[in-house]
C-alpha cells in the first residue's frame, strides 16, 4: 500500500490547450514509470508516500 500525491497538471491533449508556454506538466508515461518503481521497490528500503511534481522544465525536455 502507498499514498501517491500527484501535485500538478497531467499533460493531455486537453490540458495542452490551456497550459501556458512556461507551465510544466506531468507526462503520463513518467507518472506510470514512478508507479512501476514504487511497486518494484525492495522491502528493505521502501517508501509509503510518493509526491510527483513537474520540475518546472518545459514539457518534453529531458
Amino acid at each position: 500500500m502507498a499514498h501517491v500525491v500527484v501535485d500538478g497538471v497531467i499533460h493531455t491533449p486537453h490540458s495542452a490547450s490551456y497550459l501556458g508556454p512556461d507551465e510544466a506538466a506531468l507526462l503520463p508515461e513518467d507518472i506510470a514509470a514512478s508507479y512501476v518503481a514504487l511497486a518494484r521497490q525492495p522491502s528493505t528500503a521502501w517508501t509509503f508516500e510518493l509526491d510527483l511534481r513537474p520540475s518546472g522544465d518545459d514539457i518534453g525536455d529531458n
